[in-house]
């Protein structure tokens, strides 16, 4: 009986982590491990989705790599997947074929090369992938003005024509004595990738793209 108990607890964890977590209206984030393909169709259905597989392996991937190459270009969905140079390489090898309507994003690679190069450093990748892993939401993870950047049409298509990535305007840093900080809690770490994908598809939505 003790064991059946456990065994439920496993499966009802499943079932918890293989679902969509939204991240901004009409937008859903998604982990390689924690859904699979149904669960990528199912988010699909009311909208865009951010498919992560930074630091993925290959079985890991497969589940919801089946459902991004069964993707059919619809005029009001985009697939934004996030990709490292530590996801396996048979994994980012079933994206290198262009597929209509999906946008690979990730920080630079030697031996490989994304749609959409981001900036960052493979510390704070690794810093904010492991907070998303330990389920803090990833709304939580993008500035919060990510609203008030502009991507006009010109730049997404140079950024996706190039695979560089625009620079943000400068902003202000206010810097903190050691005693007014001593007492705050660690802040949490910015996805720069996940962040690029927010402001994609939002760039997207303003020039009623999707």
């Amino acid at each position: 009986m003790k064991r059946l108990g456990y065994f439920l607890v496993f499966a009802l964890a499943l079932v918890v982590s293989a679902r969509a977590v939204e991240l901004s209206p009409g937008l859903d984030y998604l982990r390689a491990g924690a859904a699979d393909s149904a669960t990528f169709a199912k988010a699909l259905e009311t909208g865009s989705v951010v498919l992560d597989l930074r630091y993925a392996s290959t079985k890991t991937a497969a589940a919801t790599l089946s459902g991004v190459k069964g993707f059919r270009t619809h005029p009001k969905r985009i697939v934004l997947v996030l990709l490292s140079p530590e996801t396996s390489g048979a994994a980012r090898n079933e994206l290198s074929v262009t597929i209509p309507g999906c946008i690979t994003i990730g920080r630079a690679s030697a031996d490989y090369k994304t749609d959409i190069i981001v900036t960052t450093t493979a510390e704070a990748d690794k810093r904010a992938f492991d907070a998303l892993v330990a389920d803090t939401s990833p709304a939580k993870l993008v500035l919060e003005n990510v609203n008030k950047s502009r991507f006009d049409e010109a730049t997404l298509i140079h950024e996706h024509e190039t695979g560089v990535e625009t620079p943000a305007p400068a902003e202000a840093v206010k810097s903190a004595s050691a005693s007014e900080t001593a007492d705050k809690p660690k802040p949490l770490p910015v996805d720069a990738v996940l962040q690029r994908a927010v402001q994609i598809h939002r760039g997207l939505v303003a020039l009623k793209q999707l």
